[in-house]
């Protein structure tokens, strides 16, 4: 499964979704890539069959997560 992050991103925040994401349980970080103006993707492998959109809706950093084809698409709140 696909993260995409929509633009504007921060770094700062990219890193603690990261780290937020890495809290949850079966869940693996594969791959990070992107850029800041472009938005970023996250790969993530679930060990599991998980509702990963609902899990994303609770982290107090995202904005909006929604389902789309094959990935999930991210906004994050301002900091």
């Amino acid at each position: 499964m696909e993260l995409l992050i929509l633009s504007p991103v921060d770094l700062a925040q990219i890193k603690k979704l990261e780290e937020s994401l890495s809290q949850v349980p079966d869940l693996r970080l594969v791959l990070v890539s992107g850029s800041v103006d472009e938005g970023m993707r996250i790969a993530v492998s679930a060990g599991k069959p998980m509702s990963l959109v609902d899990i994303l809706r609770k982290m107090p950093l995202v904005a909006q997560a929604d389902k789309k084809d094959k990935e999930i698409q991210l906004s994050l709140k301002a900091e």
